[in-house]
């Protein structure tokens, strides 16, 4: 019986340190098809600050995160028209915009965004 307590605890350890290393993973995935581009983006939660700052800075709005822990869902349509929805938290963030609801022009800029966003990251 003991033994069983003991690989338990030893198993509980080793899964708490194995969490502990996993804070420079990072994968930015984007999939482009006839009707939407979807950037996603799964990074060290050090680097929010640096992406939200991007963001702003681009959209010319530094109101857009309530914070700089970037948390944000929801759809967005811009003043210039650009139409997209976001989900974003520490560590995390997904664009996702239909190429249709969007001008030429915003589809471009938007799609510079996360081209931006993928720069900031590395």
């Amino acid at each position: 019986m003991k033994k069983i307590y003991f690989m338990i605890g030893v198993m509980a350890i080793m899964l708490t340190a194995s969490c502990g290393f996993n804070n420079e993973n990072q994968s930015i995935q984007v999939v482009v098809t006839d009707d939407a581009y979807v950037f996603e983006a799964k990074y060290p939660k050090g680097k929010t600050e640096r992406v939200v700052a991007y963001i702003e800075k681009q959209l010319n709005d530094d109101t857009f995160f309530a914070s700089d822990e970037g948390e944000k869902s929801g759809a967005v349509v811009l003043k210039d028209g650009k139409n997209f929805r976001i989900k974003s938290s520490q560590g995390f963030l997904e664009i996702e915009f239909r190429k249709q609801e969007n001008s030429e022009t915003n589809y471009k800029e938007l799609v510079n965004l996360c081209t931006g966003i993928r720069e900031e990251l590395k």
